[in-house]
């Protein structure tokens, strides 16, 4: 009974891998509520089975000290607000706070769901990294994360060459704002991003399967799983996207070359060369098809975009402004929409519409967590990365499977976060769930055992 118990979780966390993505990436406000729902029900029922079997959790130290750190930063900011903001007019009234000089939020109302959904996501950060000490749970989490990612690559791949002018049950609607979608993304930038999550572990998979003597099943699943992610990730015509997605796989080749050269017999490497021919050929089919006729004029329209009128570039420049403002405690989870306005006055009408994210994601985290948050969050993230390379290169006495799954986790991190340069990744719930198994994965590796 207690098993049964403690198990629940586990599957749970298996199913929001699959909700996530196909409930519209978990962009929609009903959508994030469920999720936030799911991780947090995730987290307290694991901590019950810690309890009810009275075995405290595997966790690195590091990891838990950082998170305790920014949830009681969180909290207390969110909590202890300072201001009110009305969402018309951005205007911000003071109130009453239990603490006048200690921080604290400009608008509760978008701080606390900010860090409500945050606590969830460290939740099933710290929930990873103790299940990922379990062989089973590592391969379950595996598939579960590369069959969800393929089956929405398919569907976006349905939705292209079947020139749907809108995800197949929807209607668009007048002066839609996107005019590319990918499957269940309205923006494709986003798509970008997940397909760049989740083709590592599936490029995992297809070559872990042809290190295998006799997995002739496995190869017919992930050989062309692996090809349509990659076409998925040039149809989709994100720009940064197809970039990261070329920059993952020359990682990939050179990791599997460098493996063949010191481990692998001379028999195998044919079949993984050709492999990546395969590749290179089906990457240059799906853009010279139905990816380039979208893709191409958005590349050859790149070089007006790099000017100084650029408005990605002014936000850049407006974002370095504020975050001298944002001190050591930042304005706030969730508060750049309403603060960046603010800033931009000294660029009269070169910003046009209203920008919830500063498409770069580590500038926008230091506006809203400071000097002091900031650079913790970064322990946990780029940190989680750093934790997880080590592991692979130190604990060679791993399997052979465990060792392609966690280089390939750390490879897809790296992806996500140079993306966040360019991009806002990082401020899709979805995005941010996955993002957080990830590092659950990385953090937990150096306790793994076959």
């Amino acid at each position: 009974m207690i098993e049964r118990f403690v198990a629940v979780p586990r599957w749970l966390l298996l199913a929001t891998l699959v909700y996530a993505p196909w409930a519209y990436g978990c962009t929609e406000d009903w959508a994030i509520d469920i999720l936030d729902l799911l991780m947090l029900a995730i987290t307290v029922l694991w901590l019950l089975g810690c309890a009810v079997r009275r075995k405290p959790p595997a966790l690195n130290r590091l990891c838990v000290a950082c998170v305790c750190f920014v949830l009681a930063q969180g909290w207390l900011v969110a909590l202890n607000a300072q201001y009110s903001c009305n969402p018309q007019t951005l205007e911000f009234s003071p109130i009453e706070s239990f603490w006048k000089s200690g921080p604290g939020t400009v608008d509760q109302l978008l701080s606390l769901p900010a860090i409500f959904k945050f606590t969830g996501l460290l939740g099933v950060l710290w929930f990873v990294i103790d299940l990922s000490q379990r062989p089973v749970w590592r391969t379950r989490l595996w598939w579960t994360i590369a069959c969800t990612g393929v089956s929405i690559v398919l569907f976006g791949l349905l939705e292209r060459f079947t020139q749907a002018p809108m995800i197949f049950w929807q209607t668009p609607p007048d002066r839609w704002p996107w005019p590319f979608f990918f499957a269940t993304y309205y923006y494709h930038a986003n798509a970008g991003a997940f397909i760049n999550l989740i083709l590592p572990p599936v490029a995992g998979l297809a070559i872990s399967s042809f290190c295998k003597t006799h997995a002739h099943k496995e190869r017919a699943i992930w050989g062309p799983a692996l090809f349509l992610c990659i076409a998925g990730a040039f149809v989709n015509v994100s720009k940064a996207a197809m970039v990261l997605t070329v920059l993952l796989l020359v990682i990939l080749g050179v990791w599997q070359f460098r493996e063949l050269r010191i481990e692998r017999a001379a028999s195998i490497s044919k079949k993984v060369i050709i492999i990546y021919s395969s590749l290179a050929v089906i990457g240059l089919l799906a853009v010279a098809s139905a990816g380039w006729a979208m893709a191409g004029p958005r590349w050859l329209a790149m070089t007006g975009d790099l000017t100084k009128k650029n408005e990605r570039l002014l936000v850049e420049g407006a974002c370095l402004r504020i975050i001298p403002e944002a001190g050591f405690w930042g304005f706030g989870p969730g508060t750049f929409s309403h603060i960046f306005p603010h800033y931009t006055s000294y660029l009269g009408d070169a910003i046009a519409g209203f920008w919830k994210y500063a498409h770069e994601d580590y500038l926008q985290t230091f506006i809203e967590w400071g000097w002091i948050g900031a650079p913790v969050l970064g322990i946990i993230f780029l940190g989680g990365i750093v934790v997880g390379f080590r592991h692979y290169f130190k604990m060679i006495w791993l399997s052979s499977r465990d060792r392609i799954f966690l280089f390939t986790t750390c490879v897809a991190l790296t992806g996500v976060a140079l993306h966040a340069l360019v991009d806002f990744p990082l401020q899709i719930a979805s995005l941010q769930f996955y993002t957080a198994v990830f590092l659950g994965l990385a953090w937990g590796s150096g306790q793994w055992k076959a």
